[in-house]
C-alpha cells in the first residue's frame, strides 16, 4: 500500500495508523520496534483473521468482511499489545 493515498487517522509515540477513507484498508508504521503479530476480531469477540509478522509496517484489508466494527490487536517484540476499533 502507499502511503501517500492514506490519510493518518492516528499518530502515537508509538504507532501511526492511516487509512484510505471509507474503504477498510488500513496501515499501521510502528515508529520504534517491530510488529509481530495483528490479530482481528468480529464484535462478539471471535477471532476472524491472523498475521504473523516480523516488520515495522503492517495493512490489513477489512473490505472482504461484512460491514461493521472490528477490533484489531497488535503485538510488538517487546511483548506490548495495542487494541484499535476499526470500521469498514
Amino acid at each position: 500500500m502507499q502511503q501517500q493515498n492514506f490519510k493518518n487517522i492516528r499518530n502515537s509515540n508509538l504507532i501511526k495508523l492511516f487509512s484510505k477513507e471509507k474503504s477498510g484498508l488500513y496501515e499501521f508504521e510502528r515508529i520504534t520496534g517491530i510488529f509481530t503479530q495483528l490479530d482481528i476480531f468480529d464484535i462478539q469477540g471471535k477471532k476472524i483473521g491472523c498475521q504473523h509478522e516480523r516488520n515495522s509496517k503492517i495493512s490489513i484489508d477489512l473490505t472482504s468482511f461484512p460491514k461493521g466494527l472490528y477490533l484489531v490487536r497488535l503485538q510488538f517484540e517487546s511483548g506490548e499489545i495495542q487494541t484499535f476499533k476499526l470500521t469498514n
